[in-house]
């Protein structure tokens, strides 16, 4: 039987080893759910690998802190906000079918989901080491070509007891004599996907973040 996915489940940020020992905290404001936007300090590539995750309650409540330059940490370095839309074919007046966008709460099969998340440095220094995560939804696939990001980032992505790859991404099978092969895997393998920031983010500066999943039917 299927089961609705949440449409909450999208991107979140992460950062790359030696963040956290600069910035203690980041609290990121979620306005379309009240499921915490994870944060973590990411400590393996692969799809078995086990994250440190810190909510945005919890995140808040570090914050009365204060962060290793002994400076008030209260105030986030970044911000972020998601939202979930449907993709919703219509007809216009002349006939023609155009993409509106619908807020989602809960999903169909078939529907089409997209996830926009925007982060923005309000801090006065440049923020580096950071990835955007994407999570791929149970009950979902990822729409293929549907990423895109408004900095320069590296795409990858996750698959089932793979290291993050580059596309196009590999998959090892079992063959029938036992041996294994890798072969090229398809959108619906991908389990999750990130972005790995070529460059920091300025101050009031931001970036937005958009991909796309199908509901399976």
């Amino acid at each position: 039987m299927f089961q609705s996915c949440k449409a909450s489940d999208g991107p979140f940020l992460s950062t790359r080893p030696g963040w956290t020992e600069l910035l203690k905290v980041m609290v990121l404001a979620i306005l379309v759910s009240t499921t915490p936007l994870a944060v973590y300090a990411q400590t393996d590539d692969t799809a078995t690998s086990s994250e440190e995750t810190v909510s945005g309650e919890e995140a808040a409540t570090d914050a009365e802190d204060t962060d290793a330059t002994g400076e008030d940490a209260s105030e986030p370095p970044l911000t972020a906000t998601l939202a979930v839309a449907q993709v919703v074919l219509v007809e216009n007046v002349e006939g023609e079918l155009i993409e509106t966008f619908e807020p989602a709460t809960t999903a169909l099969p078939g529907d089409t989901l997209q996830y926009t998340a925007v982060y923005e440095n309000v801090s006065e220094t440049a923020i580096g080491g950071l990835v955007v995560n994407g999570p791929i939804p149970s009950s979902t696939s990822y729409l293929a070509g549907s990423e895109n990001i408004t900095v320069d980032a590296v795409f990858e992505v996750l698959i089932e007891e793979e290291e993050w790859q580059a596309l196009p991404a590999l998959k090892t099978i079992i063959l029938e004599d036992g041996t294994e092969q890798q072969v090229e895997a398809s959108p619906n393998d991908y389990i999750q996907l990130r972005w790995r920031l070529d460059n920091p983010i300025e101050p009031e500066d931001s970036i937005t973040a958009v991909y796309r999943v199908r509901v399976a039917n």
